[in-house]
């Protein structure tokens, strides 16, 4: 959890909170059991919430407040169906710290002006995932494929288990401008690789019928993105958003009408990457990372990394 303070006066403040972490899930879809249950599949889930805070001061240790929290769960596609959930609440927190709150401190230190490296800066990031594939899920999940309205249906439980997540990897090239304390802007080169080529064309062979896999752009394990590159900074810690677009991409067929049929936003032309560095400055500025890649805001995988900033 992250919190940073917007205003502060005397014992009083009020900022924004950024929470990232790892959720238990005690009823999750079950065919049998709960089949309507399709927004989780998953026992352990990755959270994100952010919202606004606003809380007192009393004595030398203690607070209390109240936020208003939006958060989104999700299992990253490790597992379907995975529709994620996302919830929005308003809460009361009281809060035992070990260090002494000192608004003088705070003061003091929201005076001193903080060197930072100003200019260009290159970071190499290696990722890697796992993901299950939208069209593989789809072939259980629907009936009379080739109609115009597909029927659903409710996969078994030994259908469900038979899906495989398959392994995804990822090198990027970002070079970004510092400009500074807080904020960095640039472009990067990302390159994506799928090892389910095969199975996902079974899959669209069924789906979509040998036609029209036929008349598909092909299937490469191999795509390349051009993306805008933002990242926030708070001391080593940094908020990473990417937001591209394919100049190289074969995954199969990419037919809007025939796509929306199953709901299959994976084929389009842009990509999101949203996620959070931790950077080492005394380890030859080495980090590692975590992001969500999606598309038009449904996830295709959960990504750790590891990179280099030059």
């Amino acid at each position: 959890s992250f919190e940073r303070s917007i205003h502060r006066w005397r014992h009083f403040s009020w900022g924004y909170q950024l929470d990232f972490g790892l959720a238990y899930n005690p009823e999750r879809y079950d065919p049998v059991a709960v089949p309507a249950n399709n927004w989780l599949s998953s026992p352990v889930m990755a959270y994100f919430g952010v919202g606004p805070f606003a809380k007192v001061h009393f004595g030398k240790h203690w607070e209390i407040g109240a936020n208003v929290m939006f958060r989104h769960f999700s299992n990253g596609r490790t597992g379907l169906p995975n529709e994620a959930l996302n919830a929005m609440g308003a809460g009361l927190f009281a809060r035992y710290r070990l260090a002494e709150y000192n608004p003088e401190r705070y003061a003091k230190a929201e005076k001193v002006k903080k060197e930072f490296k100003k200019g260009m800066q290159y970071m190499i990031t290696l990722g890697g995932a796992v993901h299950t594939c939208q069209a593989e899920w789809n072939v259980l999940a629907y009936e009379n494929y080739l109609d115009e309205k597909p029927v659903s249906r409710v996969p078994s439980k030994e259908e469900a288990a038979s899906l495989k997540a398959h392994p995804k990897f990822s090198l990027s090239f970002d070079a970004v401008y510092r400009y500074s304390l807080r904020y960095a802007t640039g472009i990067g080169v990302d390159m994506f690789y799928s090892s389910n080529m095969d199975e996902l064309k079974a899959a669209d062979t069924i789906l979509y019928g040998e036609s029209a896999v036929a008349a598909s752009p092909g299937y490469s394990p191999i795509s390349l993105g051009v993306a805008v590159v933002q990242e926030v900074y708070f001391k080593n810690f940094a908020v990473h958003v990417a937001i591209g677009a394919y100049p190289y991409r074969k995954k199969g067929v990419n037919d809007p009408v025939l796509n929306d049929k199953f709901d299959d936003r994976e084929r389009g032309w842009h990509y999101e990457k949203a996620g959070f560095r931790y950077y080492f400055p005394k380890l030859a500025d080495t980090y590692v990372g975590f992001a969500i890649k999606s598309h038009s805001i449904k996830a295709e995988y959960l990504e750790f990394s590891i990179g280099i900033r030059l």
